[in-house]
């Protein structure tokens, strides 16, 4: 069948050039503006088509002037028909290519720095707040059982973790040495009757819970005045600033010797460091492109959760070794972020723009 008369583009012809060519019924290059009148005349050249394809739609290619070529053409149910099938019949071996295919470009060139810095990033922001997270109902309770056994002294976390939890374990140990020394030189067997045994105190103050309570309604206040907030002051200077809160936070918790000063110093290391995972993942967004930021995320979150398991090892070990060490490490790891962050860098908008029109090389700015 013939296909309808179309006017050629002419001087003469009303129509500009441009127009005559987004009216052509054949053509892939649509402009925006003549979209509607284009679409009415595909519709009325797809009408006069033969009677065997007149059960199919009416179907229009739009590409808005991108120039791209196509090469295949599915209707609006096959393609719903094609993606079902696509998901009951994905294998295993064809769903870990797809996540090798996501992942391995994260570990290459240029994407290979930003990554690993990222990753280091996460991983310090979860092992910090959650491995402290972790031990803030011991520190509480370590913290009553001082002020019960002392009344009249004030000392720190360290100083009462000291003589109220480390002190009654190293008497006990002590205690089960000397016992076991005394057995062996009299030659005589260690039996239950032969030596007393010390009870283990269960007891849990309260406020512990109480206290634990305070930090995770704090965190919460946070993340909700950083929502608004973030805008107007910018992501760089809020993690700049954030860092640098949690970082004197954690080295003033060596210090202060007041319950309500742990307290809220513990709420701002914590609540602080929470936000900043946040903050990280909006820059991780940004940083990498279309096709690799939800792998990019989903892997920072799972090397934090690695973190969140070192860290918890790593306090819980220095406050039983050198509890005066802990809080300077958990104060200086946030403090020695910002200067890996350096290197990160943000491709703009701006410059994506003038790579695309040939502009020449791609700018960044730095976004810690």
């Amino acid at each position: 069948m013939q296909e309808p008369s179309i006017p050629r583009p002419s001087r003469e012809h009303p129509m500009t050039f441009k127009q005559s060519r987004a009216y052509h019924p054949r053509t892939f290059k649509i402009s925006r503006a003549s979209r509607p009148r284009a679409v009415k005349r595909a519709r009325a050249y797809r009408q006069e088509q033969d009677s065997d394809n007149s059960d199919l739609p009416n179907t229009v290619i739009l590409s808005c002037n991108l120039r791209l070529t196509v090469k295949r053409v599915l209707l609006v149910d096959s393609l719903e028909a094609v993606n079902e099938i696509k998901k009951t019949n994905r294998s295993f071996v064809e769903t870990m290519k797809s996540v090798r295919q996501q992942t391995v470009p994260l570990f290459k060139q240029p994407h290979l720095l930003h990554t690993v810095i990222c990753f280091i990033m996460m991983m310090s922001f979860f092992g910090v707040s959650y491995g402290l997270y972790m031990w803030l109902p011991e520190m509480f309770n370590t913290m009553s059982k001082f002020s019960e056994l002392h009344p009249e002294e004030s000392g720190s976390i360290c100083v009462a973790y000291t003589k109220s939890g480390n002190a009654t374990n190293n008497i006990i140990y002590d205690g089960f040495l000397s016992k076991l020394n005394e057995t062996y030189s009299s030659g005589s067997s260690l039996s239950a009757g032969n030596h007393s045994t010390e009870e283990c105190s269960s007891v849990v103050n309260p406020e512990t819970f109480q206290n634990t309570l305070v930090v995770g309604g704090v965190s919460a206040v946070l993340f909700l005045l950083y929502g608004f907030i973030i805008d107007y002051i910018g992501k760089r200077n809020v993690l700049w600033l954030t860092l640098l809160g949690a970082s004197g936070s954690g080295i003033a918790l060596d210090f202060v010797s007041s319950s309500v000063a742990v307290v809220g110093f513990s709420c701002l290391v914590v609540s602080l460091l929470f936000t900043c995972i946040s903050v990280l993942s909006a820059f991780i967004v940004d940083i990498f492109p279309t096709h690799l930021r939800g792998m990019a995320v989903s892997l920072s979150l799972m090397i934090g959760r690695i973190g969140i398991v070192a860290g918890s090892f790593v306090v819980g070990t220095l406050l039983e070794v050198n509890c005066f060490s802990t809080f300077f490490l958990l104060g200086g790891i946030p403090l020695a972020q910002p200067n890996g962050g350096i290197y990160i860098r943000q491709v703009t908008l701006c410059a994506l723009k003038a790579r695309n029109k040939g502009g020449g090389k791609v700018l960044g700015i730095s976004i810690f």
